[in-house]
């Protein structure tokens, strides 16, 4: 009697390692998309563009506003929310969110970082008669 010897039906641990080196993660196959890309044909690479220098010396041209480019500040959506808090009546949240763009848990965390903890601002809310509660910086320096 001969004995055949049958396939063993559990892997081996090469064969495993083998076939987790098949999957690839998506950065892996980004990385090997753009070695191909680059092992391509001429034929089938795009056109180089122009340096942006030469697009920058065509299109862009200096705008005078009559100020310096110093003077010019960009005002950012802190600015914005703080100016809107400085005012006597305040602000909403609701009212922040669609200056801003910001969601409203947002808001409420950049009331607690930035306006009380960063800037060291009293920040102070109140609910008005029309049941909305409004949100403002207290000018009243204690003495």
């Amino acid at each position: 009697m001969t004995s055949k010897t049958t396939p063993s039906r559990s892997r081996t641990r090469d064969q495993i390692s083998a076939r987790a080196l098949d999957i690839t993660s998506p950065s892996r196959r980004r990385k090997q998309a753009a070695v191909a890309a680059a092992q391509a044909p001429e034929e089938n690479k795009p056109e180089p563009v122009a340096a942006p220098a030469e697009v920058a010396a065509e299109v862009v041209q200096p705008v005078s506003t009559g100020e310096p480019a110093s003077a010019r500040s960009r005002e950012t959506k802190s600015d914005q929310v703080v100016q809107q808090l400085r005012t006597e009546s305040g602000a909403t949240i609701a009212e922040i969110m669609a200056a801003t763009g910001w969601q409203a848990h947002s808001v409420r965390g950049f009331f607690s970082a930035v306006v009380r903890k960063k800037l060291g601002l009293d920040l102070v809310s109140s609910v008005g008669e029309d049941g909305m509660r409004r949100y403002r910086i207290d000018t009243v320096v204690a003495a």
